[in-house]
């Protein structure tokens, strides 16, 4: 295409604007960030000038100028110092605190305190003044006492110089120490590290001056949240050993309050048991020869323990086949279900409804847990759908402010009486009773099953030997709660305090205990349990005691065989197979 050199000239002029305009935005935009970057705020430099007295108190002065912008320094600046900490060993210990002048260039300056969890901020400046854009040099002067650590063959400044908690940069920190008297050089230690919380970066240099004075200065700046922090050694004898100010780990306050909250759950659970969880009165227990009418001996025990378990589904497998609509086969290590050829409808509606849900083969192994876990499902669902309103209450939804209660009454006792640090420290106590918790709910299920199994031992003679030592695994299993139990009480003593121990461990038994006295049976269900105790009699006594019985029914194969579910479902199976 033929071109002009008019469009030569034209375009160059296009092209050279183009990069103008590009360089001059990429210039303003330097000025811009350098400009930013020269009027940020920062300390320009932190100086702090620590005298130890020979009481082992601190007299410490900051001198901290800054470049003020009117960002983040508005009315003047802020300085949070430690007032509690924590002994890996001992728990938490408050230190003394005492501003005792503040200054700016030279001049007294407002400031108030204000308590921020485990530090005493300082806010330094007037609410009604603002500071202009410039550089101020603010003066901090404070006594404090508690810092100090005691060894045996020596003692020891471990001192954070500038906090770690500022949002500006620190371009120099350093730090002078004066001891109650002057050292030879070679009897002081000293040390220092730099960055932020944690750190051992050493961008330092230390030395002792001519007034045996030790120096510390930062060689590199720092940055946003970090710090200079030293360590300076000496020979005993320099200063007089105080007690750090542990709190009281067994105080009154804390068993005081405790015994607040127990009284007040106790008469919450009270108050709820009278209204909704005492057992109505049961009747007399007669001696019963056949099972109550219209139950099947799923819902026998669902109702008795108001609630299922794996017992209930294998005393409704086991009716099943009695009946003839399955049959059980046993295999090297698991069994087999299989439907017959029966077209009998099963006799109760839960029966047909886990009838409904077997496959036509079932083998009861690990494998097939999701199919056995729908039967169940289907059974639960019959079982809850006939009997869980009308027999029995849980009083479940009860619970959950009696819970709310314990855990609002742990935050009041530990919380608002040694501020929030002292509950971090506590936050131990929380992570215990979780772990309690969980080991008493698992004894509360298992204990039953235990008591049923070890009362089947000692009453009934010639047990196989798998029945004993099934008994002997769920008794270690139920001392292993209990060392559990033991061992988190004895945790609560020796990490957090006795008076802890005893308020968790009492709080777990009340609402353990509540959980179960609340559920209570109807007064429908209070009779039928009434004839269930009956017929649990019959099939438990030895045959002595049944012929003492007035026209007793005659044991035959098929008696025995019809009434094993529901022994089964009673917990009286070896009872009535010794029969």
């Amino acid at each position: 295409m033929p071109f002009s050199l008019s469009q030569t000239r034209a375009g160059l002029v296009k092209a050279g604007f183009i990069i103008f305009c590009f360089s001059l935005t990429l210039l303003l935009g330097f000025f811009s960030f350098a400009n930013r970057a020269f009027a940020e705020e920062r300390i320009i430099e932190f100086h702090s000038y620590i005298e130890v007295q020979p009481d082992s108190s601190l007299l410490v002065r900051e001198e901290i100028k800054v470049k003020a912008e009117g960002n983040k320094i508005k009315r003047g600046i802020f300085r949070d110092f430690p007032v509690m900490y924590q002994d890996e060993t001992k728990g938490s210990y408050s230190v003394d605190f005492e501003v005792r002048e503040v200054l700016r260039d030279g001049q007294q300056e407002d400031y108030h305190l204000e308590r921020q969890d485990a530090y005493e901020r300082i806010y330094i400046g007037s609410r009604d003044v603002f500071l202009s854009p410039g550089v101020y040099t603010y003066s901090l002067s404070y006594y404090t006492k508690g810092h100090l650590n005691f060894f045996k063959d020596h003692d020891e400044l471990y001192w954070n110089v500038t906090g770690d908690k500022w949002d500006f940069k620190i371009e120099e920190a350093r730090a002078s120490v004066r001891l109650p008297k002057r050292l030879d050089k070679e009897a002081i230690q000293y040390q220092a590290y730099t960055g932020s919380y944690g750190s051992r970066v050493a961008n330092y240099e230390a030395w002792v001056d001519q007034e045996g004075e030790i120096q510390f200065k930062t060689t590199k700046p720092l940055s946003y949240q970090e710090g200079l922090t030293i360590v300076v050694g000496w020979p005993k004898g320099l200063v007089k050993e105080s007690e750090k100010k542990y709190l009281d780990r067994s105080s009154k306050e804390e068993m005081v309050y405790g015994l607040l909250v127990l009284v007040i759950l106790l008469l919450y659970y009270y108050l709820i048991w009278l209204k909704v969880g005492k057992d109505p009165k049961g009747g007399a227990v007669i001696p019963l020869f056949h099972p109550p009418q219209d139950y099947s001996p799923a819902a026998l025990r669902f109702i008795k323990r108001m609630g299922f378990d794996d017992k209930a589904f294998a005393a409704s497998l086991i009716n099943l086949a009695v009946q003839g609509n399955i049959s059980i086969k046993k295999e090297v290590d698991d069994f087999e279900i299989e439907k017959t050829s029966s077209k009998s409808q099963p006799v109760f509606s839960d029966e047909s409804a886990l009838l409904d849900a077997l496959p036509d083969s079932l083998k009861l192994e690990n494998k097939n847990y999701q199919t056995v876990g729908r039967v169940k499902e289907a059974l639960v669902k019959a079982l809850n759908a006939r009997y869980g309103k009308n027999y029995f209450i849980k009083n479940t939804k009860f619970l959950i402010p009696g819970i709310l209660l314990s855990l609002l009454g742990l935050f009041y006792v530990l919380m608002p009486h040694w501020g929030f640090y002292y509950f971090l420290e506590k936050i131990d106590a929380l992570v215990i009773f979780a772990w309690m918790s969980g080991a008493a709910m698992a004894l509360l299920v298992l204990w039953p099953k235990l008591r049923d199994q070890w009362k089947q031992v000692w009453q009934v003679r010639g047990l196989g030997f798998f029945v004993v030592i099934k008994a002997i695994g769920m008794g270690l299993l139920g001392l292993i709660l209990v060392a559990a139990l033991l061992g988190g009480f004895v945790g609560l003593f020796v990490f957090v305090s006795l008076a802890m121990a005893l308020l968790i461990t009492l709080m777990l038994v009340i609402n353990i205990g509540f959980y179960e006295w609340l559920k209570a049976p109807t007064i429908k269900g209070r009779a039928l349990l009434d004839q269930a105790a009956g017929f649990k009699l019959f099939l438990s006594v030895t045959e002595k005691e049944r012929l003492a019985f007035v026209h007793p029914p005659e044991l035959t194969p098929e008696l025995f065989e019809k009434y094993l579910p529901y022994a089964l479902a009673l917990d009286v199976e070896l009872f009535w197979a010794e029969q």
